[in-house]
């Protein structure tokens, strides 16, 4: 046997978690949810690679991935080769939103966690030995904060880096939020909580301090460059709006800046 359900009590669902089924070995089919999953579901992927498919990304993640996704959460995915095979824990409680949101967790991440096999076994087993559901409640507790608390810790740096360096590479360019999000294969949300933890400031403002950055640099090159130019090639497609937040950056205007330097 490698699927079960846990026992459930008239109170049950008094309970600040409880678990509607656990996998320690399937054989994953390809799954199309386009009003997400009733429940939540901590994944892992025991064997091949699987291809999924969210609103804001694509990705292909491999064996050793553990994978969250939030009830309600649109998604697809299905083996990227000729094996995919998957072990699972669905869930929920009034207590999961709490989790959640203590853990500002996005409705769909993953995280490398070998680790996560031996709880979802676990979790597998006291469902197996009939434990209570109290019991059952506090494994798939332990599950879901080692999962947020790895994901925190080793998923984030990675994604600043690759936004920060996107940022840098395409200043010049008409670039979103959306737009570096993905880049560094995160969702808005948790880029800007990335940047405020990290960077202590927004990605939007980030940018703009990269561009008046190599303004400045433009302004007092050699080859000395009108300002409508400079704004322009610094990514400012209106040059007022440019000598505005070049003032508000620098305290002084574009012009200024150039004569004070030379």
């Amino acid at each position: 046997m490698t699927h079960i359900k846990p026992i459930h009590e008239k109170k049950t669902e008094l309970l600040p978690l409880h678990v509607f089924m656990v996998s320690t070995h399937h054989q994953q089919q390809p799954c199309d949810r386009p009003n997400g999953a009733p429940v939540h579901q901590i994944l892992f992927i025991k064997e091949g690679e699987g291809i999924f498919h969210a609103p804001d990304r694509t990705v292909t993640l491999g064996a050793g991935t553990a994978i969250f996704m939030k009830k309600g959460y649109p998604m697809r995915y299905h083996a990227a080769g000729d094996t995919f095979v998957t072990a699972w824990t669905s869930f929920d409680g009034p207590a999961a939103e709490g989790i959640f949101r203590y853990f500002e967790a996005e409705p769909f991440s993953y995280a490398p966690l070998p680790a996560m096999y031996d709880r979802i076994r676990t979790c597998f087993a006291l469902c197996q030995s009939l434990a209570s559901p109290a019991a059952v409640a506090g494994g798939i507790y332990d599950m879901i904060t080692a999962y947020f608390t790895t994901y925190n810790a080793c998923a984030c740096p990675p994604a600043l880096t690759k936004a920060k360096q996107f940022i840098e590479d395409r200043f010049q360019t008409d670039i979103s939020v959306g737009d570096v999000a993905h880049a560094a294969g995160i969702s808005p949300s948790l880029l800007y909580r990335l940047f405020k933890d990290g960077e202590h400031t927004t990605p939007t403002a980030f940018l703009r301090a990269v561009r008046i950055r190599q303004a400045g640099l433009l302004l007092l090159s050699k080859e000395a460059p009108p300002v409508h130019e400079v704004a322009r090639r610094c990514g400012f497609s209106d040059t007022a709006y440019f000598c505005k937040v070049f003032r508000a950056e620098t305290g002084t205007s574009p012009s200024a800046f150039r004569h004070s330097h030379t």
